[in-house]
């Protein structure tokens, strides 16, 4: 997948040491503070997504996300299958703090929409954000996203973290891409 400026790839056997510098300066870029706490666990993540990509039954779609000009890693992106009968997924994406504010955030949504509603035929996505994160918030408003709620301490980091339900539906997406 790629747009203007971002190639999304999936992840690759050989991206431990990548992925290891581009959580260096940001504990939670790629799941909660010492998930990726050295380069060890860094080779499991990646064995882990490499795993994922190959299940039968794939429910978990990941990606690097790479600047087309450069070749620089600066983050990753999601699709997740939470509910297969009834079409439903989540997204999520993550860039290194370095590259924010600069437009990728959007560009890379675009791609992961597209790939959702395009390509795996997702009825519903969810997106799940910290009241917060004004970046992500802004993010899925200018997607076209509808907020539809607040789930309260949903997630144990150092303390219990509030996350924000918003979501996009296939027809909503369609009528704004026509």
């Amino acid at each position: 997948m790629t747009s203007a400026r971002v190639h999304a790839r999936e992840w690759r056997a050989n991206d431990a040491a990548n992925v290891w510098e581009l959580v260096q300066d940001q504990d939670t870029l790629f799941g909660p503070p010492g998930l990726i706490a050295s380069l060890q666990d860094a080779e499991a993540w990646v064995e882990q997504e490499l795993a994922d990509q190959a299940a039968p039954e794939r429910i978990k779609y990941r990606f690097a996300l790479h600047l087309i000009d450069g070749g620089a890693l600066i983050g990753g992106c999601r699709v997740h299958w939470e509910d297969v009968r009834n079409r439903m997924a989540s997204i999520g994406m993550a860039l290194h703090g370095a590259y924010w504010g600069r437009g990728y955030g959007t560009e890379v949504g675009e791609l992961v929409l597209t790939l959702a509603f395009e390509r795996l035929n997702v009825h519903r996505i969810e997106a799940l954000i910290q009241p917060s994160n004004a970046r992500s918030l802004a993010l899925v408003r200018r997607a076209g996203f509808t907020k539809e709620g607040l789930l309260r301490e949903r997630i144990l980091d150092a303390t219990w973290i509030d996350t924000e339900v918003w979501s996009l539906l296939d027809h909503e997406w369609r009528a704004r891409i026509s």
